[in-house]
């Protein structure tokens, strides 16, 4: 690994929703990426991360959706008019 920082971004607008620096101590070799409890559970942490911001976003859009179906209900301009 040849970074010692690592910056998760959020879905649009992006922003830095996670950031992690390694020191050249801590920092994982290729040997031990995937045997270092400390690596695979960052690896797992940065994972759920992911996971949060996608399924947070997948909300909001479905709410949004929701109320601009509701309001557009509503709405006297929206209406059709009867034949």
């Amino acid at each position: 690994m040849l970074a010692t920082d690592i910056l998760v971004l959020g879905q649009a607008p992006s922003k830095i929703i996670y950031t992690h620096s390694f020191t050249e101590e801590t920092k994982p070799t290729r040997g031990t990426l995937f045997t270092d409890p400390a690596v695979l559970d960052l690896r797992n942490r940065l994972t759920q991360i992911i996971y949060d911001e996608i399924n947070e976003k997948a909300l909001r859009v479905k709410q949004q959706k929701a109320a601009d179906k509701s309001s557009e209900k509503t709405s006297f301009f929206n209406r059709k008019k009867a034949m």
